[in-house]
């Protein structure tokens, strides 16, 4: 029954934040668009084995946000929210899954490195019900909140790194895979950690050569698995498009002060990390003295990433360059989480008093369900989104990441539905199906309110003709007689041979990994 125990007790925990978050049949939205931005993507999978793109989601304008965003993970949702006969019950699912897979992946690598399983229970509860993972699941981010699950692991993919010289690079591979799968930007910053991780721990290397060939082949290989998710998105990107701008916190939210007090306050709709990771943090450097020197540099690394955090680094400044920027200090909350909780967990473990890892542990999971049940029973109806309205969420449209820059300019006429033929503007019927929209058209230049992406096809009568980006960012052609005009979304000859290549990447990455865990049986 011991043994069964983090198992069971983690059932508990997922269904204690599924209950708190989502009961009364209503998901919070105090992000307007995000969610049904999320629901969108979701329903935009059913076709994405035939084309990227799907015609009947998003306002049926072809919205290419599954070229930017990687699908890969997501597609569990899809089958259960079609089973369900609701996409939010997808989603829904998908948060209980990874709920359990961060409190299982978190509690097992650390208990791995630390050999000690009532600090892997705490770094398992302090890490899941973060102030900031909570934040992320409340405005409806759910890529961030998922990737939570497969960071710890990338960590533990350097520990077993240096300490096989090289030969476990597997795990590292797997680690950045997945969350590149989940949550691209993230996969970046913790590829940067992991390298300043090995820097710092140099020492401990003692065969340099094989440590580098190893690390050659994580790098390899996790480039080429996750070549499906970046090959279609730079032909995608060669389109000029909307930076993405709902993923961002906004500038106000970076100033310390707002930080400092969201987190004291341990409000969880704001941007922050939460009082216990507030008090785990100063209590683990009242206990300095208590720690080694591979702790003292996580809890450096933990203060240093919460100051990277804030705008003491102007992001903003350096956003208007470089808009991606602008998401970098979400990711280094995400790592101040990460080393504060790894830290304080070893603080309160080293006491080895039980009465204090529970009381500990029950003060983090009160810290996260006396603001989410408040928010609950306050929250006005206009910030309640109720399951009965996701034809409606589907359907809707409203936030314009990564749409082409004409296209987001000419938004209005696009979702009307307006065609321009021969410089005049038309209303045509058409059906949508998929990944494939049709409709009846004159002869002339046809100007349609489709969104032009990589891999866009266009047939009139069953032949093929050219199409190019309109001055709204739209599918456009010449139609030398009237017919029935088909476009479909497909993928490229490049985004195929990325696929073919992905799949072989992950067979070499699961022979490497049944090659060393019969090696070291």
């Amino acid at each position: 029954m011991k043994k069964l125990f983090p198992w069971l007790s983690f059932l508990v925990l997922t269904a204690l934040f599924m209950v708190a978050l989502f009961y009364n049949k209503t998901v919070i939205g105090y992000h307007s668009g995000t969610l049904p931005f999320e629901l969108n993507r979701i329903g935009g999978i059913g076709a994405i084995l035939s084309g990227p793109v799907n015609y009947v989601v998003d306002g049926t304008i072809g919205n290419p946000i599954n070229l930017f965003y990687p699908w890969l993970i997501y597609s569990i949702t899809y089958p259960i929210g079609y089973a369900l006969t609701s996409f939010i019950y997808g989603y829904m699912a998908i948060f209980a899954i990874f709920t359990y897979l961060t409190l299982a992946i978190a509690y097992l690598v650390a208990k791995k490195i630390t050999g000690n399983s009532v600090q892997a229970m705490l770094f398992s509860v302090f890490w899941t019900f973060a102030a900031y993972r909570t934040f992320d699941v409340t405005r409806s981010v759910a890529g961030e909140a998922l990737a939570f699950a497969f960071i710890p692991l990338a960590f533990f993919g350097l520990y077993k790194l240096i300490k096989t010289q090289g030969k476990s690079w597997w795990i590292v591979t797997l680690a950045l895979t997945l969350i590149t799968y989940t949550y691209p930007t993230i996969a970046w910053v913790v590829s940067i950690y992991l390298i300043i991780g090995l820097i710092i721990l140099k020492n401990k290397v003692t065969d340099m050569q094989s440590m580098w060939l190893g690390l050659t082949k994580a790098a390899l290989i996790s480039f080429f698995t996750t070549s499906f998710y970046w090959v279609p998105l730079l032909e995608e990107a060669k389109i000029p498009f909307q930076p993405a701008s709902h993923l961002q916190i906004q500038t106000a939210a970076l100033n310390p002060i707002k930080v400092l007090t969201n987190s004291v306050t341990n409000n969880v709709t704001g941007y922050g990390i939460g009082i216990v990771m507030v008090i785990l943090l100063v209590w683990s450097f009242i206990d300095w003295h208590k720690l080694t020197f591979i702790y003292r540099s996580k809890l450096v690394w933990g203060g240093v990433s919460l100051i990277l955090a804030t705008n003491i680094i102007p992001w903003p400044l350096l956003g208007s360059r470089f808009n991606f920027v602008l998401m970098l200090p979400g990711m280094f909350m995400i790592m101040a989480t990460l080393f504060i909780s790894w830290v304080g967990s070893y603080v309160v473990a080293s006491y080895q008093k039980s009465w204090l890892n529970w009381l500990v542990a029950g003060l983090a999971l009160l810290a996260f369900l006396v603001p989410v049940v408040r928010m609950q029973l306050t929250a006005p109806t206009s910030d309640r989104v109720h399951y009965n309205n996701e034809a409606s969420l589907v359907g809707f449209y409203n936030i314009d990441d990564y749409l082409p820059t004409a296209a987001a300019q000419n938004i209005k006429s696009i979702t009307k539905n307006v065609f321009i033929v021969n410089g005049k503007r038309e209303v045509i019927t058409r059906d949508s199906f998929g990944n494939r929209v049709k409709f009846v058209t004159p002869k002339g230049i046809i100007n349609t309110p489709i969104i032009y992406s990589a891999g866009t096809r266009v047939t009139i009568g069953g032949k093929p003709v050219h199409a190019y980006v309109s001055n709204r960012g739209t599918v456009a052609f010449k139609a030398n007689m009237k017919g029935n005009v088909t476009v479909t979304s497909t993928y490229t000859v490049w985004a195929k041979a990325a696929a073919i290549i992905s799949i072989l990447s992950f067979i070499a990455l699961f022979s490497g990994m049944l090659y060393d865990i019969e090696n070291n049986r």
